[in-house]
């Protein structure tokens, strides 16, 4: 997930994308982003509050913090 910044064993990519990402996302015309949801059942417990809906709109809103700054 993008919104955790990782643990000594569970990483994130969330570093990888940067504000010149975001920049050109925004300025390219893309339609949508996708978030994917295959990792939230291996995070650790202390990540995983509340249900699938709640993380899918944690990773939403870290999007669209940096897509909409």
């Amino acid at each position: 997930p993008l919104f955790w910044e990782g643990s000594m064993r569970l990483g994130s990519t969330a570093e990888w994308l940067t504000p010149e990402f975001f920049q050109a996302v925004s300025g390219c015309g893309c339609s949508h982003l996708e978030i994917e949801t295959y990792t939230f059942d291996v995070l650790p417990d202390d990540v995983w509050k509340g249900s699938l809906v709640d993380c899918l709109v944690r990773e939403f809103e870290w999007a669209l913090a940096r897509l909409l700054p």
